[in-house]
């Protein structure tokens, strides 16, 4: 959400050529070429500077994107859900899992506010419980924020259904609207359900205009009333997402949950911007009614330099991207008839040249100078995505501007002070790169099959002691169809682990390890030591299903007496009551360090002590209990599984 400046921008990719690809899977032929000729290894090693420029310079250590500049409102630094959805979509479009997960963590426990009871709910504006000078209080919600946050948990599900990237889970405190905080577990794809069901619940006015915010009731100034007393509504078009929206249409739809009308919101969104003042030479105001008239100026909303947001400044500049990706994704005659515009018209600064365009006062041509804030490189990577989707229908003075502005915006640099202006820099050179894609319309089709069954259980075999440094075991299992696995084998004593992803197209699975082998840590090399294999695949009725195993390594052949081979029940954790009260927890699932739900009942089921608790090596400690002669109950949760543990305290 931005009132004195602009959000972030996401962008495009199109016509000709080979181009840089991060993303790991193939891309479709032809289908996000570039836009400028004979430069991938160009644009690949420009991608890479830049998104490491944004980490570094943006992202703190704890996930937090943030303004060094502090040209967002100073009090609160860029702590923004806009700045939030710029850093998950990047993460994605970089392929930077890690970036991702810790930037999403971070969103859930410090901004997303859910309404009590119900897994709906939004990411507040800002981080901070005082939103600087604003109007809104931190729990309003920047729908484009919501939107960039939606479409990037959207894409790494499509990506962890792959088995591209890792299904994270969060486990960890999520804040209420009214107060108070409750300990939730959510994964990619459920997170992703609520986001999107949510801005087309709270964030969208009349089913059909996309509003500036989601405010409490009284809490601020949206909608206001005009001078007859009745109320209108202020709109923000460069949040207008129509790629987005048939995006999370789809979404709903593969998902099976109720959805927006999207094709409404589409409409609607695209009728205001053609009826805004300026709209025929592609320009779009900062702020508007839902009719595409200037706000009046007797209601005192003043926004940008103009009073009634009637200027293309640090918010409207980002609409050439939102709707030249519609142009890109979807060959929408909506975006491509408003991306023309701007290089047929005579509106000094555009035209067929494409010279140096940027930001307009008042949408007469006129440029703009937003004070000492340089509008440079991030103009220039918006309206390129514009030229972009432009040129997609044959028009020769968009395929001008797009091989233009796209040169411009390769060999432009970071100023690596301004997160804004740099986030429009590094979003353009994705599109414009043609490594932008509808990652959601390029894997939906390949997702495999989840409702695979387990007939034959999870078995490791091998004819003689397994040995840390020599022997191989072989892992298998059958299913009643071909699924994607991913199998753990964790050192119960070193917590050294070993993943492997498997996507098999017949019904059994098998994979062979080498003992020792490891993806991270150590395994024992002094002892025998205990190794938990775990299988996991996704299931239709639970987040995931999974199975396990043990056997113990040796240091050397035949230093063990026997295989030790074992089944145990994925559901039953191991427990260990200490003198002093405290428990160990064990579970096969805790199969690396994070937060699992804890929850001790007694036999009336009181919760007599809840948290969440991080796992080392797969052990959950609990502290020291004082508890009365009786029955218990001890829950565990993490990554999607839970477990139930009974004991009796005797005395």
């Amino acid at each position: 959400m931005r009132t004195r400046h602009g959000l972030l921008a996401l962008l495009l990719a199109l016509p000709i050529c080979a181009n840089a690809w991060v993303l790991p899977y193939a891309k479709p032929a032809g289908k996000y070429p570039s836009a400028t000729t004979g430069d991938s290894a160009a644009w690949t090693s420009n991608l890479s500077s830049w998104w490491n420029t944004w980490k570094n310079s943006y992202i703190t250590s704890s996930g937090d994107p943030h303004d060094p500049s502090g040209y967002t409102v100073p009090a609160i630094q860029g702590n923004v859900s806009e700045g939030v959805g710029y850093a998950m979509l990047f993460s994605v479009l970089m392929n930077d899992s890690a970036t991702f997960r810790k930037v999403w963590f971070n969103a859930e426990r410090y901004y997303w506010l859910q309404q009590d009871g119900v897994p709906l709910g939004w990411y507040s504006w800002c981080k901070n419980s005082s939103c600087g000078n604003s109007k809104s209080s931190d729990s309003a919600a920047a729908t484009d924020g919501d939107e960039d946050i939606g479409l990037a948990l959207v894409y790494a599900t499509a990506l962890a259904k792959m088995g591209y990237w890792p299904n994270y889970t969060y486990v960890g405190t999520h804040r209420t609207p009214m107060g108070g905080s409750t300990i939730d577990t959510v994964t990619l794809e459920q997170k992703a359900i609520h986001v999107v069901k949510s801005i087309g619940k709270f964030m969208i006015s009349a089913g059909a205009y996309p509003k500036p915010n989601y405010v409490l009731p009284n809490s601020a100034t949206y909608p206001m009333k005009n001078g007859s007393g009745n109320y209108i509504m202020l709109l923000n078009p460069s949040y207008f997402a129509p790629g987005w929206y048939r995006i999370f249409d789809d979404f709903s739809t593969y998902e099976g949950v109720s959805s927006t009308s999207w094709d409404k919101v589409i409409a609607t969104s695209y009728s205001t911007i053609a009826n805004q003042h300026g709209a025929s030479s592609g320009m779009i105001q900062d702020w508007s009614l839902e009719t595409g008239d200037n706000i009046p100026t007797n209601l005192g909303f003043g926004v940008s330099s103009s009073g009634n947001g009637a200027w293309m400044w640090w918010d409207a500049i980002r609409a050439p991207w939102r709707l030249g990706m519609d142009a890109i994704w979807n060959a929408s005659s909506d975006a491509y008839a408003y991306c023309k515009k701007p290089w047929n018209s005579s509106v000094d600064g555009l035209g067929s040249s494409a010279s140096n365009p940027g930001m307009y006062n008042n949408l007469t041509g006129t440029p703009s100078n937003p004070g000492n804030y340089s509008p440079a490189i991030g103009p220039h990577a918006m309206w390129a995505v514009a030229a972009l989707g432009g040129s997609l229908s044959g028009d020769a003075n968009s395929k001008a501007a797009s091989a233009k502005l796209g040169a411009t915006v390769k060999n432009e640099s970071m100023t690596s002070n301004k997160y804004f202006d740099d986030a429009l820099h590094l979003m353009g050179g994705l599109a414009i790169s043609g490594n932008f894609p509808n990652i959601w319309n390029d894997l939906r089709k390949s997702f495999p099959d989840t409702s695979a069954k387990l007939t034959m259980a999870l078995k490791a075999s091998k004819s003689q002691a397994t040995s840390l440094s020599k022997d191989t075991v072989t892992f298998t299992a059958t299913f009643d169809k071909a699924t994607v696995c991913t199998l753990w084998i964790r050192g119960n004593t070193s917590g050294a682990y070993m993943r492997f992803t498997i996507s098999s197209a017949t019904t059994k699975f098998s994979q062979k390890w080498n003992a020792g082998a490891r993806n991270s840590g150590t395994f024992a090399g002094t002892g025998a030591e205990t190794i938990t294999a775990v299988l996991k695949w996704p299931r239709t009725s639970q987040p995931t299903a999974s199975d396990t195993t043990t056997l113990t390594l040796c240091p050397t052949t035949g230093s063990c007496s026997s295989v030790g081979v074992s089944s145990q029940p994925a559901d039953h954790p191991y427990l260990h009551r200490s003198a002093d009260g405290s428990m160990k927890i064990h579970q096969p699932w805790f199969d690396a360090a994070g937060s699992v739900r804890v929850q001790l009942r007694n036999a009336a089921g009181i919760a007599l002590y809840q948290n969440s608790i991080r796992s080392e090596a797969g052990v959950v400690q609990v502290p020291s209990l004082s508890l009365a002669p009786g029955w218990y109950v001890v829950e565990t949760e993490f990554s999607g599984n839970r477990a139930v543990q009974t004991f009796t305290m005797s005395r």
